[in-house]
């Protein structure tokens, strides 16, 4: 079963303990004087994520681009410590925005994600790269 909490600062909005965002449904009705009036509804509609070229989702709240992981980890964990940032760890999928995969973490933590999962930038990775391993043993 999915949990869900506000978007911190927005109660138009709601983040999913499984990475979902809603926002909610604006219905209009007839006032008594014959005008249009605003109901606050209780229904919810999802919004589609946008995949940035890094491979995280973000949602557009309001005019402004959010990343999903951290409306998770803002909602769930708390605000973010100061010299902290975001990890998707023990899963490396930056699309995976379950709160079990997300932490807050420093910057050292992130690089060590990085080595443990093999996608950081040493060696043959590094678009930079002059010799090759093999060319290294010849």
């Amino acid at each position: 079963m999915v949990n869900y909490k506000l978007v911190v600062n927005d109660s138009g909005y709601r983040v999913g303990d499984d990475g979902s965002v809603w926002t909610r449904l604006k219905r209009f009705g007839l006032g008594n004087g014959g005008g249009v009036l605003y109901i606050e509804g209780a229904d919810w509609r999802i919004l589609l994520p946008t995949k940035h070229h890094s491979g995280h989702l973000y949602v557009s709240i309001r005019g402004v681009r959010r990343y999903v992981h951290q409306l998770v980890l803002e909602a769930f964990v708390g605000p973010r410590p100061e010299g902290m940032e975001s990890r998707h760890f023990p899963d490396r999928d930056p699309a995976n925005n379950r709160v079990e995969n997300l932490s807050w973490g420093t910057h050292q933590q992130n690089i060590r994600d990085q080595k443990v999962h093999g996608t950081d930038n040493s060696g043959e990775r590094n678009g930079q790269v002059k010799l090759t391993a093999s060319m290294v043993k010849q």
